[in-house]
C-alpha cells in the first residue's frame, strides 16, 4: 500500500530547485506480515535522473534538493517486492512525505487442487465461470494480507512474466483455515469473463491455469505501463486443465 499525501496537477517541466526536496518513511514487513525493525538500504531512486539515496536504520529517506517536476520514485532492495509511485508537483515545495510500505516476497506454496469451468448463453454472448480449489502450504500469513494471481493460458508452460496468457488478481479473503496449529489454508478463487483469452477459445478446447502468490502489499499499478506488478510474487503453483465448456 502506497499513500501519497498533498500532490497537486502534474507539470512535465522543471521550475526552481525548492530548498529541500522529497523525503519519506519505508516500513517493511517480513514474509509472515510482521514489520522488520531494520529499514535500512532501500534504495530511493527517482528513475530516469541521477536523483538516489537510502534509507536510514528508521526507514527515513531525504533529498537535499530536487528538481520541481513529475517524476516516478523507486523504491527497491534485495529480497524485498520493488515498489514504484508517480509524483507531480506544480509548485515549489514538496509533500510532507511519502509514506510506502514493502515486504518479503511469500515464502507459502499453493498447490492447486481442481478447476470447474461453467458457462452461460445469453442473447448477445457466452460468459465463462470458474472457480478453482487450492491450499496453501504450512505457515501461510492469515487471509488479510494474501492474494493470487490466476494465470490462464493455451499451453501447460505457464509463466506470470508470459503476456501472452490472461491473469486475474484474487484477493485472498476467501482463505479457510484448515489447521490452526500449522496456518494451512484452502483457497478457493473465482474468475468471470477471462479477457480476450477465453473469448478466443471453443468449446471443447482445453486451457491450463496456475497461481501465484502474493501480500497485498506488494501489489500495485506500474505508473507508467498502467499493469499490474508482479515482482513480488512468489513461487507459482502445479498446473491444472480444464476444457472449455
Amino acid at each position: 500500500m502506497i499513500s501519497v499525501l498533498g500532490f497537486g496537477c502534474s507539470q512535465s517541466a522543471i521550475e526552481p530547485t525548492p530548498s529541500r526536496g522529497p523525503s519519506g518513511l519505508v516500513t517493511i514487513y517480513d514474509y509472515q506480515n510482521h514489520r522488520i525493525a531494520d529499514r535500512s538500504g532501500v534504495l530511493v531512486e527517482a528513475e530516469n535522473t541521477a536523483y538516489k539515496t537510502v534509507t536510514d536504520s528508521n526507514g527515513y529517506w531525504e533529498f537535499p534538493k530536487f528538481p520541481v517536476m513529475s517524476f516516478v520514485m523507486r523504491f527497491s532492495k534485495e529480497g524485498l517486492s520493488t515498489i514504484k509511485t508517480t509524483t507531480d508537483l506544480d509548485q515549489a515545495r514538496f509533500p510532507d512525505a511519502l509514506f510506502v510500505d514493502m515486504c518479503e516476497r511469500p515464502r507459502f506454496i499453493i498447490t492447486l487442487d481442481g478447476v470447474v469451468m461453467t458457462s452461460v448463453d445469453s442473447a448477445s454472448s457466452k460468459e465463462t465461470y470458474g472457480t478453482i480449489y487450492s491450499h496453501t502450504s504450512n505457515y501461510a500469513p492469515d487471509s488479510i494480507v494474501v492474494g493470487q494471481y490466476i494465470i490462464i493460458g493455451r499451453t501447460p508452460t505457464l509463466t506470470i512474466d508470459d503476456t501472452t496468457s490472461f491473469f486475474s488478481s484474487s484477493l485472498g479473503y476467501g482463505l479457510q483455515s484448515k489447521s490452526p496449529d500449522t496456518k494451512a489454508y484452502n483457497i478457493t478463487g473465482y474468475f468471470i469473463r477471462t479477457g480476450d483469452l477465453l473469448w478466443k477459445t471453443a468449446s471443447g478446447d482445453t486451457v491450463f491455469f496456475r497461481m501465484y502468490p502474493y501480500f497485498l502489499l506488494s501489489k500495485y499499478v506500474d505508473p507508467v505501463t498502467k499493469q499490474y506488478v508482479t515482482d513480488g510474487c512468489g513461487t507459482g503453483s502445479n498446473v491444472l486443465s480444464a476444457v472449455v465448456p
